[in-house]
């Protein structure tokens, strides 16, 4: 019985770290693409922290449900 909870506890952990590099892959590129597109840097850089506020919001619900 332990044991087939430590596979699943770390099935489950795999899981959470894909999900977290996709979100930090994604972040990553958001402010690449920031970079290079300074021209309408305003409108970028208020979408660009919309996102980083909502990569935050889905990381804590993600380290939520881990614990």
């Amino acid at each position: 019985m332990g044991q087939a909870l430590r596979e699943i506890h770390q099935v489950y952990d795999d899981k959470l770290d894909g999900m977290r590099n996709e979100l930090e892959t994604y972040y990553n590129l958001k402010v690449l693409n920031l970079h290079s597109h300074r021209s309408g840097g305003d409108t970028s850089a208020r979408r660009l922290l919309f996102s980083r506020k909502g990569l935050r919001v889905l990381l804590i619900g993600y380290k939520m449900r881990a614990e």
